[in-house]
């Protein structure tokens, strides 16, 4: 089925896309997809350190889910979730100036020749219902941030025009 013939129109990053919703991929699809590594320490501060600065800048983040009953959570509940995530090897930034949720995975890509576990981060951006577009891999998490940050990029121009 090509992507006009589903004739449904469906919010991803915020722009409107002619999409079937049957191509893309739920986190469930994307987790059973990928092997996954556990987020260590250093990761989990890195996240919070970039994100950090993207509060300092103005924009209106946090790590959970696309959820208007996780809006505003108690600490308690960040936490949790953050923690479960993390175990997982899921970090959750959720833009509500955007409507979209960029998924940052944690996945396995192999060994060097020393014998280290080496590792990616896949990209997705995520709509309120849960679908995922896939936006690539990349290297190191600061990275992971450029893809929500275009989208900040084309929203400014947007507005300027």
């Amino acid at each position: 089925m090509s992507f006009t013939e589903a004739g449904r129109s469906i919010r991803i990053a915020g722009l409107e896309h002619l999409v079937s919703r049957a191509t893309l991929p739920t986190l469930e699809e994307a987790m059973r997809s990928h092997r996954r590594v556990p987020l260590d320490a250093d990761d989990i501060r890195l996240v919070f350190r970039t994100g950090k600065s993207w509060l300092h800048i103005g924009r209106e983040i946090q790590p959970l889910p696309l959820d208007p009953c996780l809006r505003n959570p108690n600490p308690e509940q960040m936490i949790d979730f953050i923690e479960s995530a993390s175990a997982q090897g899921l970090v959750f930034i959720s833009s509500w100036d955007l409507e979209t949720t960029l998924v940052i995975m944690k996945i396995d890509a192999g060994r060097n020749w020393l014998g280290k576990q080496r590792t990616q981060f896949a990209c997705f951006l995520s709509d309120a219902a849960g679908y995922l577009q896939p936006e690539g891999i990349v290297r190191l998490i600061p990275e992971a941030f450029d893809k929500l940050e275009s989208l900040y990029k084309i929203k400014q121009r947007a507005m300027d025009l």
